[in-house]
């Protein structure tokens, strides 16, 4: 008899088979033993917050590193010593070729602009997967996601936001959507103004930073631009870490925090659709490189349950704060960076974003203790999405479905500093502006290059 292997079987199609076998000359014990398999995965983006993945994934009990694979060598070689019978790989369209029957899900860690190629071609792949946040780097992959999340509906997808369940903001999430706090009036998100950093390089650039230094061997530097058509020389800072603030590669200050702080409206309001207009207000004009500073976006939302029928408008910034005059917390209450307001008819919640601190005002003084505080159950970000690939129920905070809504709140602000106090109308399901071509053409969608597209099935 042929083997399942021999007639081109995947690793997945496989287990399935031989189960069934098991079923009909052991019994369902050797049938269970068998579904107790390992979850085999291929970690893709491996260095900086990529380890971080890693490490958090890999400390499930029930998962064995497949495969390690980035363009930074350097970023492998601690990996190598720790997973030493892993496979390693620089192109990520190698590990898809010639070893996808070996692994059942991928974790994608990567600048953000090579998201939606990789993890689509994940998809189209059958695998589940896990990608960081902002899940896409382009308003138009939204709908790419979108029809493979409807294509592959078996396939479990979390983004990366682990901030989303951590208990705090847990708990005052669910006593948002319980309704103690009455109809949701409108919400406030804010980062810090971005500056040049540990991931950031200069805000404000017409030109990328000038460097001498040598491209790395094996055509790393070609494998890093993927997507890219740009043609830009080596610079070590963007291959390292140093990518978040350029248009071409991130989402500047507020595409990179915003995530971390609408959640909770998302959430808490139960949105199932992106807003209907925007506008980004800036005093300065856009730059050719880098995102700028000192914005306030505007998404204006139709009604829904959470606001009483009501349009809405939510706020995201990267500096600056609303102001007590206007809602209820106290005159010279201290804000830090990266938090989230939220204006209810029982007072005014402001949270950081792990929901460290929360408080809610009401006429300048606090109502927390007059509350009943909500029972939330214990998630583990990466360990439920683990346990879901291997057939668990376990509720998932930030499955594609949402991640992509999340992503949307935190993309159309970041895009539209390219057209700075200009209102624009915005089809959430088609991703499309109604009324701004310009727009369209500039900042939804991009030309991909030669080999690092995403699969035609999806585009």
């Amino acid at each position: 008899m042929k083997s399942p292997l021999d007639a081109g079987y995947d690793r997945r199609q496989f287990i399935k088979v031989s189960s069934a076998a098991a079923l009909g000359a052991m019994g369902a014990t050797s049938l269970q033993a068998q579904e107790k398999k390992k979850l085999r995965v291929a970690f893709i983006g491996v260095g900086n917050r990529g380890a971080k993945n890693v490490n958090s994934v890999m400390s499930h009990p029930a998962v064995e590193a497949y495969a390690f694979c980035d363009v930074n060598v350097k970023a492998m070689d601690g990996w190598k010593k720790k997973y030493p019978k892993a496979h390693y790989e620089l192109d990520y369209r190698k590990l898809f070729k010639e070893h996808a029957d070996q692994f059942d899900a991928v974790v994608i860690s990567t600048p953000d602009h090579m998201h939606a190629p990789i993890l689509l071609k994940a998809m189209a792949m059958d695998k589940h997967v896990y990608a960081e946040k902002p899940l896409l780097h382009q308003l138009d992959e939204l709908r790419m996601v979108r029809k493979a999340i409807a294509a592959k509906p078996h396939l479990v997808t979390q983004m990366g936001n682990q901030r989303s369940c951590s208990p705090l903001k847990m708990q005052f999430v669910e006593l948002l959507r319980s309704g103690a706090l009455g109809e949701i009036k409108g919400a406030w998100v804010w980062s810090k103004p971005m500056s040049a950093s540990k991931y950031f390089i200069p805000p404000n650039l017409d030109a990328y930073p000038v460097s001498d230094a040598p491209a790395p061997a094996n055509g790393a530097w070609d494998k890093w631009l993927g997507c890219s058509k740009e043609d830009l020389d080596f610079h070590p800072g963007l291959f390292d870490k140093k990518w978040r603030a350029c248009w071409e590669f991130g989402s500047g200050m507020m595409g990179d925090w915003t995530p971390h702080l609408v959640d909770a409206v998302v959430y808490g309001m139960d949105l199932k659709q992106g807003p209907k207009k925007a506008i980004t207000l800036s005093q300065s004009q856009p730059h050719k490189v880098t995102f700028g500073q000192n914005f306030h976006s505007k998404l204006t939302f139709d009604g829904v349950k959470a606001s009483g029928g009501k349009e809405f408008v939510v706020h995201v910034t990267d500096g600056e704060k609303p102001k007590a005059a206007d809602y209820h917390f106290p005159e010279g209450l201290k804000f830090g960076a990266n938090q989230t307001m939220i204006d209810t008819e029982a007072g005014t919640l402001i949270s950081t974003a792990a929901g460290k601190g929360w408080n809610i005002y009401k006429d300048g003084k606090s109502v927390k203790e007059s509350l009943t505080m909500p029972k939330t159950t214990v998630h583990h970000h990466w360990h439920d999405w683990v346990a879901n690939c291997l057939g668990a129920k376990k509720h998932l905070w930030s499955p594609f479905e949402t991640g992509c809504l999340i992503t949307e709140l935190s993309l159309l602000p970041a895009k539209l500093t390219a057209f700075p106090n200009t209102e624009v109308d915005w089809n959430s399901s088609e991703c499309r502006f109604s009324n701004h071509d310009e727009a369209n053409a500039k900042v939804v969608s991009r030309e991909y290059r030669e080999g690092f597209g995403v699969p035609s099935e999806f585009s």
